[in-house]
């Protein structure tokens, strides 16, 4: 999975920048833009955005995949505008100069309403297959089905019998969804992080289940989280169980 994140762009980014800037005037013309089809912007003008702080560079796997300048209001390019602003007292910030490389263009950012990552299918589709299971609940079903006859609840956890519970990414996602979403919440780090582990292990992969070629499995060899403010790392492995941490600053 892709680490992404955005940060401010220092002077040694623009030999990485610049190729960038120079992709999206390219890209602008083939689609028939009249934008950005003369001198502008140059090297001087994302250097004066660096020296004034507002040039941020997109991140993703340590490698520089877009480029945008983010204002803090006023602006002086919005001053005359043709009509009037519904509000133009308010404080605000503009983005400038939104440049991806090609090597990224058609990446997407999304809202995670459900706080569950995935790599594939798409986002949009995982969410979209959590449709599928809207009644799925850890309370017993109602008798919907034929209402007048008293059927026998035979075993307690029915409301989850439709849950997936396959290796591949789309049943992974439908269960580790479900399991965060009924989890405990709680203010204490023990309680919080014992919880984090039983809701990734409940969708862990075990040995010899997921076959990527003839005799070769794919399996979770550990799963770990981390508390960035203390700066401790939990983690457990595949043959320990055991939740182990490991403070980072000694």
């Amino acid at each position: 999975m892709s680490l992404i994140y955005i940060r401010q762009a220092a002077k040694n980014d623009l030999e990485q920048i610049m190729p960038i800037i120079d992709e999206a005037k390219k890209f602008l013309k083939e689609e028939g833009n009249p934008q950005w089809q003369s001198d502008y912007p140059n090297v001087e003008t994302i250097t004066a955005d660096i020296e004034e702080g507002v040039a941020w560079v997109l991140i993703v796997d340590q490698k520089i995949a877009g480029y945008t300048a983010i204002t803090d209001g006023p602006d002086p390019n919005y001053k005359k505008v043709d009509g009037k602003w519904n509000n133009d007292l308010d404080p605000y910030v503009a983005i400038h100069r939104v440049a991806i490389s090609d090597e990224y263009r058609g990446m997407h950012i999304y809202d995670d309403s459900v706080n569950v990552l995935t790599n594939f299918s798409v986002f949009p589709a995982q969410i979209e297959k959590l449709a599928d299971f809207a009644a799925v609940s850890p309370a017993q079903p109602k008798n919907t089905i034929v209402p007048n006859v008293d059927l026998n609840m035979y075993s307690r956890g029915l409301g989850t019998r439709h849950l997936l519970g396959g290796m591949d990414s789309s049943s992974r996602f439908v269960k580790v969804a479900f399991t965060l979403a009924h989890a405990p919440k709680s203010d204490d780090e023990t309680e919080s992080v014992t919880n984090f582990f039983n809701i990734l292990h409940s969708v862990e992969q075990a040995k010899r289940l997921d076959e990527i070629e003839p005799g070769k499995f794919e399996y979770t060899m550990y799963s770990d989280c981390m508390n960035l403010d203390k700066g401790i790392l939990y983690f457990t492995t595949y043959d320990n169980n055991q939740i182990d941490a490991v403070d980072m600053n000694n």
